[in-house]
């Protein structure tokens, strides 16, 4: 829960840094916001559906789909669309550095080392250990039944 609010909100300052600053006229920049916000819902959509869920697409995950649809669209509308590129290119470098250095601290944070007893993915801990042993080892009270 907590990865879907943060992703939420650096997707909403990446989308609210690269059109606010760009140059563009209100009714553009409206139509920008609407085009994140659409595309937005598609994947929250598609990931509440189950089309993100491990095998839904074979052995390629599928999150690289909607990488790779992004990818596609940027690239489209930085070489076909000159008015794309200029307002990319205004953003100023100092906003642009800022979001590369958020979007590199939250890559760290998925990097957390594995301890003993406890494995990471995706920023979340899943404990190993043998339940059993870790329950007697919390709930000690001693030897139960007749002496």
């Amino acid at each position: 829960m907590i990865g879907a609010i943060t992703a939420t909100a650096v997707y909403a300052v990446l989308v609210g840094v690269l059109v606010g600053f760009s140059p563009a006229g209100g009714p553009t920049k409206r139509a920008a916001f609407a085009a994140a916000a659409a595309w937005g819902g598609l994947i929250v959509a598609v990931a509440a559906l189950g089309g993100f869920a491990p095998g839904a697409t074979g052995p390629v995950p599928a999150p690289l789909f909607a990488f790779a649809g992004l990818l596609a669209l940027l690239f489209g509308g930085w070489f076909l669309s000159p008015r794309f590129r200029s307002a990319l290119l205004s953003v100023p470098l100092p906003a642009l550095v800022w979001l590369a250095v958020w979007g590199l601290g939250g890559l760290l944070c998925q990097l957390e080392p594995d301890t003993k007893g406890v494995r990471t993915v995706s920023g979340s801990l899943y404990v190993v250990e043998d339940t059993q042993e870790r329950l007697d080892r919390m709930y000690r009270v001693g030897p139960v039944g007749p002496k």
